[in-house]
């Protein structure tokens, strides 16, 4: 009796629209169980790409579903589908499960062994559900039964994210030039020739690159570490991303720019941080290798070229698997052309970010922001240096002179990439509407018993490049600048007047700014966080720092050419600017989400 009242005996012409969209989200869920990004995509967005996704498996599999169709009555085909029953309900149910939980387990796990136990209790719920509903004999008649309704709202959303889209394309506000800003992950000024030459044949020259480029020689990173950075520059806001509805990237879609962001990891992704509402697709999994498929859905979208090892092991060993199977083929150049070359031909103004180590992976990378992915060249040194808050001794001076020359090397690597770029925007003659910026969200050291960055206040993390290309001008700019002044010069090239921080100012455009700051990290083990004020006093720069834990202590610093001076220890008086002008810096630090001072004193 129940075998008449399957899925099978009572199969449908629709039933074939509503296998294709069961197949797709089948797909997408079995591919992307833990990815953080895809979760967090506008619903708009999400909406159009499911659509797409199933016309696309339609075009595909129809054939192979036709003869599905044929085989349905079958007495073969009764015990299959309840075994595709079964399969599909897991995958749901898995999925919804680990994602449900992977905020406060997986992401914040730093070991394996915690990321395994969340997966063996997510398959373990899965099975029990699935065996309390295959116990069910209606489970498979609901499934039929809800087919029209579901083919019904297939074509609703059809028309509402597919077509209605189309009658909107090519739309743009006060928007005036495309603009390509390309982030490297720890590139420190000291490693440019034209910041400061230092001995021959150990930098890097910007005249390599391009012909014509206005250098600023004053501009900091708010925070000294990548996740405090982006905070900053998605936010425009010195407390970092405190909710909202504008940010840099929908400030920048309300005036018809279009967006993409392509990221090395997930720290420099809008959605690790609070900036969720703009329109978009994102994902971790959905790399640079697919990035063809948004992009032929007319979509913005926010890629990883590489998941993390944090964001799920069973995606990250697929990911490293398939890259062994299949090399890449193209290199990061040709990506970026290829994405430029994309939105020029879509029409409309554009912002494309590139964030990206310092060699463009022409080489091996530290990745010292993932403690799950094992690190080369330093073992039992470089864990020490890290548990010490990046500082080491004289022992370690062979180790540390090691990796000053794979810095030479791994960045020389990636000018060289970026000279194929700029050399291809020559050619094709794209600087006529399009300006490139070259930056980084922080340096890095490796001298004086201090090592990378993040915890450190010198001038080789704090300082950073910015460097504008746009194929005519030439010159060298002194202001002072930082971090939100990055965003406040995006938009103002876009021709939005919004400011995300009243003390914001454009680079590109008057007036001067005469303060920037820049806040380290935490350091548990030292119990010490600096803040560092710059203004310039008679056209030299001077440096205040305040150690935050020990707020009766100042150090003073004239800083020339990217090398501090003179210091001087001193404490300020009650009273005085500059004291004043420091407590009105930590205040905006401070924000509603409490940057400066760790809650506790074993966490930051």
């Amino acid at each position: 009796m129940h075998e008449k009242n399957t899925v099978t005996g009572r199969l449908r012409p629709y039933h074939l629209l509503y296998s294709v969209v069961l197949f797709a989200v089948l797909v997408l869920f079995s591919t992307v169980i833990q990815d953080r990004l895809l979760f967090k995509t506008d619903l708009f967005t999400l909406g159009r790409f499911f659509v797409y996704l199933s016309w696309l498996v339609f075009a595909v599999f129809l054939v192979p579903l036709v003869v599905v169709h044929w085989l349905a009555s079958s007495p073969a085909w009764l015990g299959l589908s309840r075994i595709l029953e079964r399969i599909v309900l897991f995958l749901l149910s898995y999925g919804f499960i680990v994602n449900l939980i992977d905020n406060k387990y997986v992401w914040r796990a730093d070991v394996a062994w915690q990321l395994l136990i969340v997966n063996l209790v997510a398959v373990a719920v899965a099975v029990v559900i699935v065996r309390i509903s295959a116990a069910d004999p209606t489970v498979a008649d609901r499934l039929g039964a809800g087919s029209a309704l579901v083919a019904t709202a297939g074509l609703i959303a059809l028309v509402t994210f597919l077509v209605v889209p189309l009658f909107f394309a090519g739309e743009s506000g006060p928007a005036r030039d495309n603009v390509v800003l390309i982030v490297v992950d720890s590139l420190p000024t000291h490693e440019i020739v034209e910041y400061g030459p230092g001995p021959e044949g150990s930098q890097q020259s910007l005249a390599d690159l391009a012909e014509h480029f206005l250098l600023f020689d004053g501009v900091y990173t708010n925070h000294t570490h990548t996740y405090g950075f982006y905070d900053t520059l998605f936010s425009g806001s010195l407390a970092g991303c405190v909710g909202g509805r504008d940010n840099l990237i929908s400030l920048l879609q309300d005036a018809g720019v279009r967006t993409r962001w392509i990221a090395c990891h997930l720290n420099a992704t809008p959605d690790s941080h609070a900036a969720k509402n703009y329109s978009g697709f994102r994902s971790s999994v959905v790399n640079h290798r697919l990035s063809w498929l948004p992009r032929l859905m007319g979509l913005d979208y926010n890629l990883c070229r590489n998941a993390e090892a944090r964001d799920g092991l069973v995606v990250h060993w697929l990911g490293r698997t398939a890259r062994r199977i299949a090399p890449r083929r193209s290199s990061f150049a040709e990506d970026i052309l290829a994405e430029v070359r994309q939105l020029r031909g879509a029409g409309g103004p554009f912002f494309l970010m590139v964030h990206a180590f310092p060699s463009f992976e022409k080489s091996p990378e530290r990745e010292l922001w993932n403690d799950l992915v094992p690190v080369g060249g330093g073992g039992a040194a470089e864990k020490a240096i890290r548990g010490a808050d990046y500082r080491y001794g004289p022992e370690t001076e062979k180790t540390i002179s090691g990796w000053r020359e794979d810095r030479r090397k791994t960045i020389a690597l990636g000018f060289e990439t970026l000279g194929d770029v700029m050399h291809r925007f020559v050619e094709e003659g794209w600087f006529e509407d399009t300006v490139v910026i070259l930056t980084a969200d922080h340096g890095h050291i490796l001298d004086r018993g201090k090592a990378f960055y993040g915890f450190h206040k010198d001038e080789e993390v704090a300082r950073v490049p910015f460097v504008v290309f746009d194929g005519e001008t030439t010159g060298r700019d002194t202001r002072l600048g930082e971090t939100i002044d990055v965003t406040a010069t995006l938009l103002g090239l876009f021709g939005v007047e919004e400011r995300l921080d009243p003390e914001a100012r454009s680079l590109l455009g008057p007036p001067d700014k005469d303060e920037a700051h820049s806040l380290t990290r935490y350091a548990p083990t030292r119990d010490e966080q600096f803040v560092s004020f710059y203004r310039r006093d008679v056209g030299a720069i001077v440096k205040y720092s305040l150690d935050l834990r020990n707020p009766d202590t100042w150090v003073r610093a004239r800083v020339e050419g990217g090398v501090e001076l003179d210091h001087e220890w001193f404490r300020f008086e009650r009273g005085e600017s500059i004291a004043e002008a420091f407590n009105a810096t930590v205040a905006r630090y401070m924000g509603p989400n409490g940057h400066v001072q760790p809650r506790t004193p074993q966490s930051p």
